[in-house]
């Protein structure tokens, strides 16, 4: 985000799942042969790395935090402000809660390890050679210690447990944040609240989206161990290590689910700017300030980010912004609402590059 590990490790992280187990398969097929006796029937994580990882890259941030008091009104005022603009009800839960990277890090190893619980030895024994197995730890370790003092909310949707979703800020990243840009921390917690908070609704009023992402997540599990597809038979040019270890099946799935982050993170871009808009004095500050710090990353920033396999998915979220944009300004907000109304009318990762086609689909019905 994603369970997939909450949504907003989802859009982070949930496409790069494949890529965990992408890498960690292609080690282990070349190393399986010869180390057959190591195979352990424990999980593929092993979860005492990867928290070591994560916490020895982590950044050091300021314990700052915005108090309950503020979060509670804070929250409530964010809640109302959407459902103003969308002019819908919205029976969810508004609040917000103010949490710091040590325990965002803890909430996503958690959903990661319940993630990948199902993968067995019986099932993917490659994943269980104890190389491939530390390849998976350290890397999801790495991306969990970067993300962990740079992420500013997340919607956590627990799809294989029982419970509801909750919205979080991480406040001390907030705080941070605010800093460096020079702006107003509280406006820039109202900003990402709006953003998280829409997460929350775009469940609530699609209530299949849940189940989708579960059966999707549950699909590329069940193809662990299946023979990869060739480059030249799928056609993909995708270089990355880890689509060169994906079967067919497993690769349509990645970009299903590619897909549909990029439409959560476009819709509640486009709101969180349509709310702005109403309530912020400095949104257009925020808003510019926040697209510039995307676009000049530093270079080490953005080798960083390619090698955790997060570049990529930078960019399918920018194209989900522009895919959002495109169909509200040419179609309006009712037309764009149309994705929410089952699986079959989600846009494919294509059709998120090419907004046009999917409003042509939907234009000549089923």
């Amino acid at each position: 985000m994603n369970a997939l590990p909450g949504l907003k490790l989802a859009r982070a992280l949930a496409p790069a799942t494949p890529l965990l187990l992408g890498a960690g398969y292609a080690v282990g097929r070349l190393t399986a042969r010869g180390l057959t006796g190591w195979l352990s029937r424990d999980s593929v994580l092993d979860l005492g790395l990867a928290r070591t990882v994560a916490y020895s890259v982590q950044r050091p941030v300021p314990a700052a935090y915005f108090g309950a008091e503020f979060s509670a009104a804070a929250g409530r005022d964010c809640a109302d402000a959407i459902t103003r603009v969308l002019d819908r009800p919205w029976g969810g839960d508004r609040r917000v809660h103010g949490i710091g990277p040590d325990e965002w890090l803890e909430l996503n190893l958690h959903r990661f390890a319940q993630m990948l619980e199902p993968v067995g030895a019986d099932h993917a024994p490659e994943l269980h050679n104890p190389l491939a197995r530390t390849v998976i730890s350290v890397q999801l370790g790495l991306m969990l210690g970067y993300l962990s003092t740079r992420v500013l909310g997340q919607f956590d949707l627990p799809l294989f447990e029982s419970g509801s979703g909750r919205t979080y800020l991480v406040e001390p990243n907030i705080h941070a944040l605010a800093g460096r840009l020079q702006i107003d921390p509280e406006q820039l917690w109202r900003w990402v609240a709006v953003h998280e908070l829409t997460h929350a609704l775009e469940f609530e009023r699609a209530p299949w989206l849940a189940e989708y992402l579960r059966g999707q997540i549950v699909t590329f599990f069940s193809g662990v161990g299946e023979p990869a597809e060739s480059e030249s038979k799928s056609g993909n040019r995708n270089s990355k290590l880890m689509w060169f270890a994906l079967s067919g099946r497993q690769r349509q799935v990645v970009e299903q689910i590619q897909a549909c982050m990029s439409l959560l993170e476009g819709y509640s871009n486009l709101l969180m700017r349509q709310v702005g808009r109403e309530t912020l004095s400095q949104w257009r500050q925020i808003d510019s300030k926040l697209r510039a710090r995307d676009k000049s990353r530093s270079l080490i920033t953005g080798i960083v980010l390619r090698i955790l396999g997060l570049g990529l998915k930078m960019e399918q979220y920018q194209l989900g912004d522009r895919f959002c944009q495109e169909i509200d300004r040419r179609y309006g907000r009712d037309f764009l609402d149309l994705a929410w109304e089952s699986p079959g009318q989600l846009p494919t990762l294509a059709e998120i590059a090419e907004p046009q086609r999917w409003a042509r689909r939907l234009e000549s019905g089923p």
